[in-house]
């Protein structure tokens, strides 16, 4: 399990000086988005969008006063979340990508996205996708996945959440 993983490397840069602004004025929730059964485990609802979530992935959710929610999904062996979600309208990407990455443009079902992927020299996996939701969605606009120094187990958990993404 990665131990030097910061909080500033799992939210966007500017999301630190967000939640220090908003922590006495938000709540943070276990599980709070509406799960149906799933493919491979369960579906869970946020806030408009919806992903597959497989056993032994817990999602903890934290509203905003903003205009943004953010989801952290966590395997139950970790206190780190592998995996971070922005829903909003000003995601700030990309963000801190090193020159080499590989940047391409992708379709995750019908939404268009961005995504960027790198391992750096330890072997450890980094991903930023952008996930546009359709037009008709006003608010939130985008849903931004982040995830850094993952193991290839860890990484195919996240990759497999982010792939199942729709517009709800």
């Amino acid at each position: 399990m990665p131990s030097q993983r910061t909080m500033r490397q799992i939210l966007p840069s500017s999301g630190l000086l967000i939640l220090g602004l908003v922590l006495g004025c938000t709540s943070v929730a276990i599980d709070t988005g509406q799960k149906s059964e799933g493919r491979n485990g369960q579906r869970y609802t946020a806030w408009r969008f919806s992903v597959d979530i497989p056993k032994g992935v817990s999602v903890r959710r934290r509203d905003s006063q903003l205009d943004f929610i953010s989801y952290w999904f966590y395997l139950s062996d970790n206190t780190l979340p592998i995996l971070y979600a922005y829903a909003g309208n000003q995601p700030k990407f990309p963000e801190d990508v090193p020159q080499g990455s590989k940047k391409e443009r992708i379709s995750i079902g019908s939404l268009d996205a961005e995504s960027i992927v790198w391992t750096d020299e330890k072997g450890m996996s980094y991903r930023q996708a952008l996930v546009r939701l359709p037009s008709h969605i006003k608010v939130p606009g985008y849903v931004y996945f982040k995830y850094t120094e993952l193991r290839e187990d860890q990484k195919a958990v996240a990759d497999g959440i982010i792939q199942t993404i729709k517009p709800e």
